[in-house]
């Protein structure tokens, strides 16, 4: 039988009655069908991602952590972003409810490169629909905390650490 991906979502309640989570791994309650209680829930898919199967349904393991943690679904189209980028870290300290624009935000796209033509690091930013010209430097690290200071500025992103580039 093939699953159906977040077509009706529980209610926290009786997702709480199923589950309990630790450091965002989620553990089965009770003893549920083939599952035994204090069992880790779900399984890793192709594309990296943990997810959870419940009465036919198939849930993101952030999600569920997120509901268990906060008694409600992330509201409207929000979706949750892995803010150190580790798809398998579920933990609450790590996840945060934004928009999808947000979340693009977080890609980790460098934001500077060298331009050739100009023997220059340019370093640039998307603002919305707009691109903005942060400047031209000499150096690699002048082009990258330019963007950096402007990342902060245009984008109001919290960085608890160093992101790794792509």
């Amino acid at each position: 039988m093939k699953l159906k991906q977040q077509a009706v979502e529980v209610s926290p309640s009786e997702l709480s009655s199923h589950f309990y989570q630790l450091n965002g791994i989620v553990y089965w309650k009770k003893t549920y069908k083939r599952f035994k209680a204090n069992q880790i829930a779900g399984c890793v898919t192709g594309a990296g991602y943990w997810y959870i199967e419940f009465k036919n349904n198939r849930y993101p393991r952030s999600r569920v952590v997120w509901c268990l943690v906060n008694d409600s679904w992330p509201e409207g189209d929000k979706i949750l972003d892995h803010i150190n980028r580790n798809k398998l870290d579920d933990s609450i300290s790590n996840l945060r409810c934004v928009s999808a624009r947000e979340n693009a935000y977080n890609k980790g796209a460098r934001g500077y490169y060298w331009e050739t033509g100009r023997s220059k690091w340019t370093a640039r930013i998307k603002t919305g629909t707009k691109h903005l010209l942060i400047g031209r430097y000499d150096t690699e690290e002048e082009a990258k905390a330019a963007y950096s200071a402007a990342k902060l500025k245009y984008h109001q992103i919290v960085q608890a650490q160093e992101r790794p580039a792509d």
